[in-house]
């Protein structure tokens, strides 16, 4: 089963400060979320790609247009409240949904995370990694499972005839890689180009 995945681009992303619209950051001489669209491109469990937009993300609206990807507007009220207003008005089918703050997500990921959310039968999986210090920013959320801490990358799959309920039965998948790095801060963007450099043995060029 293809599941259509939806991209979360329409935050503020006032953690930055950077005057840049947080999916259109360069990483390797390309936005963000053109990183994101390519690894979820290359799963062969993802059919269809949609990416949302609000009043906050303008410029990525005119981009995705620029490049014929498909978007949803929503009311950029936040994250979960438009991430409901999407798969509201896409389905009632599971749907895979990513933020588009991870530059380094790749289909293998995407892939084991899919089989692990049929594999556990529950209406919601929701993708974790260690907690590390270091990481250029305090986390917004910190989920402590078996008693150690461990915080949300922003990878969920999602039945979506159950999204209106009160309470979603959800299941926790931790993945310990370096695919799961979210840029939300200036440091955590200037680290994301310092490991671009690393893999590409500072060759290609960009950054």
């Amino acid at each position: 089963m293809k599941l259509t995945a939806i991209v979360m681009a329409g935050g503020k992303g006032k953690r930055l400060k950077l005057g840049v619209e947080k999916p259109l950051l360069l990483i390797g001489g390309r936005p963000m979320i053109q990183r994101v669209l390519e690894a979820l491109s290359a799963s062969p469990s993802v059919g269809e790609i949609v990416v949302t937009v609000s009043p906050h993300t303008p410029r990525t609206r005119d981009y995705l247009l620029s490049i014929g990807q498909a978007i949803v507007e929503t009311s950029g009220t936040g994250y979960h409240e438009d991430m409901k207003e999407a798969i509201s008005y896409l389905g009632t089918r599971p749907f895979l949904v990513t933020s588009a703050d991870l530059p380094f997500l790749s289909a293998a990921i995407v892939e084991k995370v899919v089989k692990e959310y049929f594999a556990r039968g529950k209406p919601a999986l929701t993708v974790v990694r260690p907690l590390r210090s270091g990481s250029g920013g305090e986390p917004t959320c910190v989920v402590r499972i078996n008693g150690a801490d461990y915080v949300p990358c922003g990878i969920n799959v999602i039945d979506g005839s159950k999204i209106h309920e009160p309470y979603l039965e959800e299941d926790f998948y931790v993945v310990d890689a370096l695919e799961l790095f979210n840029v939300n801060t200036l440091a955590e963007y200037l680290m994301a180009r310092c490991f671009w450099r690393v893999i590409r043995g500072r060759k290609g060029g960009g950054v």
